[in-house]
């Protein structure tokens, strides 16, 4: 019975393969495991290109990213832009470039473009320029799409470290405190002692107070409890 429940596994597997179809695949250890496609056409994965040397004009750096083949879709583009503000490269000296050379749209007051591609722009409109500085029209800003869900993951487990720690510290408060308080109980039990006698003077920045003991004279824990030191 076993024997044709695996041969029939095994004939399934085979069938869904020769027809393309990619839910099913053997991964040779006589075991079947069921996966997911991930080439749909909106995984696009890049390998990360070199930042080019800042635009005076436009004030920004471009990266070329390269198509993973492998890990994207067939139907992803070759290559995507990203670009950063010159003052993220730490070797640019500040006030490098002229100011006023190229005036664009302020980029808060520009919405970003919908994802595409992976990609989202802003695109900020030359509003003036001094002559002859040849200045693009349009000053193009483009960033990586992020992925909500995982933002959203990442802020879920955040949350849940977060709710750790905050138990973490209750439950070493609460440890702490059932400490001190088993010690106190020890030393009403074992110890009694007078009022306290006023505070010294103060030495390297301390100052001491004593008690006498009334009971538990030979005991340690009545000693300790006999003094109180305090920093000035």
């Amino acid at each position: 019975m076993l024997v044709r429940l695996v041969s029939g596994l095994a004939l399934i597997n085979c069938l869904a393969l020769a027809a393309g179809n990619p839910l099913l695949q053997d991964d040779g250890d006589e075991e079947l495991t069921f996966i997911r496609d991930k080439r749909s056409s909106d995984v696009c994965k890049y390998s990360k290109g070199d930042w080019s040397t800042c635009n005076p004009l436009t004030k920004l750096e471009t990266r070329q990213d390269r198509v993973r083949a492998g890990s994207s879709a067939a139907d992803c583009p070759q290559t995507r832009t990203i670009t950063r503000n010159c003052n993220k490269d730490k070797s640019l000296k500040p006030n490098s470039f002229k100011k006023g050379l190229c005036v664009y749209a302020k980029a808060r007051d520009v919405d970003w473009s919908d994802c595409q591609n992976g990609v989202r722009q802003k695109l900020l409109k030359l509003l003036s320029s001094k002559p002859d500085a040849g200045c693009p029209n349009v000053k193009v800003i483009s960033k990586k799409c992020k992925n909500k869900k995982a933002k959203k993951d990442d802020k879920s487990d955040k949350n849940v470290k977060k709710e750790k720690k905050r138990e973490r510290k209750e439950k070493k408060a609460e440890k702490q405190k059932r400490k001190q308080e088993k010690k106190e109980n020890k030393i009403s039990e074992k110890c009694d002692f007078g009022n306290w006698s006023e505070f010294s003077a103060c030495t390297n920045n301390k100052k001491s107070r004593s008690r006498q003991i009334t009971r538990g004279g030979d005991l340690k824990i009545c000693r300790k409890e006999a003094t109180q030191i305090q920093q000035c």
